[in-house]
């Protein structure tokens, strides 16, 4: 709930404003949008009213774990392999973008962005001496290991319908989202004299409820700049599950599946400049910020115990940032 007055209230925004005029008679019929930044097709009317736009978004991700992964055995103990050895690389995405004038001055936008996995690897090599922490680096083929090999990936996805508003050069949007984020995460032991052990977490984040936001711009001449900001209160169901394997998988001693609804944040900046190709398209570049809060993410549900309440939780603490640029095209038709 730390984020709610910023959710509720919506977050002050800088963006590309179209201006909406009348050409005189009925406004349901003769109101008509200038286009964002020029005179793109001259105007959209009522009886012409869709526009849209397509980006490639490319994004990185923090990684936010540092806890021990692997240790090795010696006088003294030392950490083999630590969170702070992952590192996430970027991913690529799509953005696609359609908006519908329903009146002067207001429109309907449907947005979807889609990212590829970020992912990150680590790996690190002993002599028979690596090991896991706690209880569970007890048990067989997690203990006295020569090899462990991490992995960790995260995918996103994100649906958007909202409402918006002109009202003296800014734009004032409402609306729903809908977000995403899957992720997984192992850890697999390799020892060259019995068998192999892996320990993995998937977790799901699923993230639904209200959005507010506004846009804010300037043009000059055929190439206009602008940013946008909008932040929710959204419901998460959280959910992950944990398993544990030795003997190369014919042995399962956890398997276990917890769920959880928390409330979360998620919210965002774009900052965006179109520029004029021809009458009716424009090439966008911009660069891209986003907060997500109150996430399950994998590698907090680590649990290195091995008794009957091993991994009976869902660790929600988590949080994400994202940070990029995008690519795309304007298009109105």
């Amino acid at each position: 709930m730390k984020n709610l007055f910023v959710a509720m209230v919506g977050v002050l925004t800088v963006g590309l404003s179209a201006s909406c005029y009348s050409y005189g008679g009925d406004l349901d019929t003769q109101c008509c949008r200038q286009s964002i930044g020029s005179k793109l097709c001259a105007t959209v009317c009522l009886d012409n009213p869709w526009s849209g736009y397509i980006d490639t978004v490319l994004l990185g991700r923090d990684q936010t774990y540092a806890g021990d992964l692997v240790m090795r055995s010696g006088s003294p103990v030392t950490v083999a392999l630590s969170g702070t050895d992952l590192d996430f690389d970027s991913a690529t995405g799509v953005r696609v973008g359609f908006y519908r004038s329903l009146s002067c001055c207001r429109e309907l936008e449907l947005l979807f962005t889609g990212m590829g996995n970020w992912q990150s690897e680590g790996f690190t090599t002993g002599n028979n001496d690596l090991f896991l922490p706690g209880n569970l680096g007890a048990l067989p083929d997690f203990t006295g290991a020569d090899a462990f090999a991490s992995q960790y990936t995260s995918g996103m996805r994100s649906f958007e319908a909202n409402v918006v508003r002109e009202k003296h050069g800014i734009k004032w949007l409402a609306g729903f989202r809908y977000l995403k984020l899957d992720e997984a995460f192992s850890l697999t032991s390799f020892d060259f004299d019995s068998f192999d052990g892996k320990y993995t977490i998937q977790t799901d984040n699923s993230l639904y409820g209200g959005q507010l936001g506004c846009r804010w711009g300037r043009a000059f001449g055929r190439t206009a700049f602008g940013v946008s900001a909008k932040s929710g209160i959204f419901g998460n169901q959280a959910e992950q599950r944990s398993r544990v394997e030795i003997q190369s998988g014919t042995n399962v001693v956890r398997d276990r599946t917890k769920a959880d609804q928390v409330v979360a944040n998620v919210s965002e900046i774009t900052l965006n400049s179109d520029f004029v190709l021809t009458d009716c398209i424009s090439l966008r570049l911009g660069l891209d910020l986003l907060w997500a809060s109150d996430l399950a993410l994998a590698p907090n549900q680590l649990d290195f115990s091995d008794d009957a309440t091993s991994s009976d939780f869902v660790d929600t603490s988590g949080s994400v940032f994202m940070q990029g640029a995008h690519i795309g095209l304007s298009v109105v038709f």
